[in-house]
């Protein structure tokens, strides 16, 4: 047996053990609790600006989102528009949630509006026995002129 296992325990001096220990230096806690202190702030000013820098960049892809969505669906209306050019006037009711829903509305819209009439057409109705368009004679003002004249 050692010396150690042969020793007899301490004496009760009526005096309670702190919990910290008997070689507690107040000053050093001291120190260790300031310096604990001084990095909670550092740590919470960091957070804060972390915070700030993550709204502006929520901000940004929030607005990018927003014109993404915008400019397609602006090339929806457009290639839509390309296969139905006579929706022209009704382009603002090309709406949809994607490419097919736009091209959905168009086509309906198609159906129920008439294409529009060529533009080499004329408008009027041919008659029979008159001439109509750029293959009709021009008149002989002479002529129509001497025939009044003969009677």
């Amino acid at each position: 047996m050692t010396d150690a296992d042969t020793a007899a325990p301490p004496a009760d001096t009526g005096a309670p053990t702190p919990p910290w220990g008997d070689d507690f230096d107040a000053a050093r806690a001291w120190q260790t609790i300031t310096a604990l202190r001084d990095e909670v702030r550092a740590l919470k000013a960091a957070t804060a600006t972390t915070r700030e820098e993550l709204a502006a960049a929520t901000a940004a892809r929030d607005d990018l989102e927003a014109a993404h969505a915008a400019t397609s669906a602006d090339l929806w209306r457009e290639r839509s528009l390309r296969r139905h050019p006579h929706l022209a006037d009704v382009a603002d009711l090309l709406t949809g949630a994607d490419e097919a829903a736009v091209a959905a509305v168009a086509d309906r819209l198609a159906a129920l509006a008439p294409a529009a009439p060529d533009a080499t057409a004329s408008p009027l109705r041919p008659v029979p026995g008159h001439a109509l368009g750029p293959t009709a004679p021009a008149p002989d003002y002479a002529a129509i002129a001497a025939r009044v004249q003969r009677r």
